[in-house]
């Protein structure tokens, strides 16, 4: 049986040709070098942001804008330098609005998640939410709604990358654009 020690400590011991067996007494203080290869699907490093929720922002926005306490302030974005070139980044966003049906028309609002490499960001997913009739009961109605979207994006360099995700209605109805709050998970995994 092969013992190797440091410091008068036994750190692994092997028997034969089986694999070596690192002593359960031992424990390794540091960091993991920068250098060093992870296995596939092992999870990088991981980056979160959260939007708190509040129901009285209302928007009538016809264009695509980021919701926060203030409009396009950062609070649905979130930034990853990812460590390795072709690594995957798994985002995950929860995103709770409420659309409004105001009195003779319906529910829309549309959300969409921009991201890749912070200089060049495109769509990457829109998603709609829609009633017909629901507003012509004859009040207003205030529909909960949740998006919870996970996609996989691979990277092709260790530049910067954003993610953001925004939200618009029509100007006719409205979208409470705060109300449930909602956040935005990057992790970056070993390809």
């Amino acid at each position: 049986m092969a013992t190797l020690k440091l410091g008068n400590k036994v750190v692994a011991t092997q028997t034969g040709t089986n694999n070596p067996v690192i002593n359960s007494a031992t424990t390794f203080a540091g960091t993991v070098s920068s250098s060093a290869t992870f296995p596939t699907g092992h999870i990088v490093q991981v980056v979160n942001t959260t939007m708190n929720p509040i129901d009285e922002d209302l928007s009538t926005s016809t264009t695509y804008f980021e919701p926060g306490s203030t409009i396009n302030n950062g609070e649905m974005s979130r930034t990853i330098t990812p460590k390795v070139s072709g690594n995957k980044l798994l985002v995950i966003t929860n995103y709770m609005p409420r659309g409004r049906a105001p009195v003779n028309n319906d529910m829309y609002f549309a959300v969409e998640l921009q991201g890749g490499p912070t200089a060049s960001m495109t769509q990457q997913w829109e998603i709609t939410r829609s009633s017909d009739n629901l507003g012509k009961l004859g009040d207003t109605v205030i529909m909960p709604c949740e998006v919870n979207k996970s996609y996989f994006f691979t990277t092709a360099s260790t530049a910067e990358h954003k993610f953001t995700l925004k939200v618009k209605t029509s100007s006719s109805t409205g979208v409470y654009y705060r109300s449930g709050g909602g956040d935005i998970t990057i992790m970056e995994i070993q390809a």
